[in-house]
């Protein structure tokens, strides 16, 4: 399972918030040119986190663990489904 995390983060805490979403998302970042596919972006959200699952419970756990990370106001995810 593929899905796409964006993370609304309380302006000035966005280096910490990255450096937290890739320690929660662990080995399980996609990446792109051998780094994480988690970065910095211009929009609504602050963050776009890519990540590959196994089951959802491991899903969830990650997304649980992203959520409660200081200086994260909101996020909503999309599951890849083809």
């Amino acid at each position: 399972m593929l899905a796409l995390i964006m993370i609304k983060v309380i302006p000035g805490k966005e280096d910490q918030v990255i450096d937290q979403t890739r320690e929660a998302v662990g080995g399980n970042a996609l990446k792109v040119d051998e780094k994480p596919f988690i970065f910095e972006v211009t929009g609504p959200y602050d963050v776009i986190a890519c990540m590959k699952m196994e089951t959802m419970d491991e899903f969830r756990g990650t997304l649980m663990k992203i959520r409660k990370i200081d200086g994260v106001m909101d996020t909503i995810t999309s599951i890849v489904v083809k």
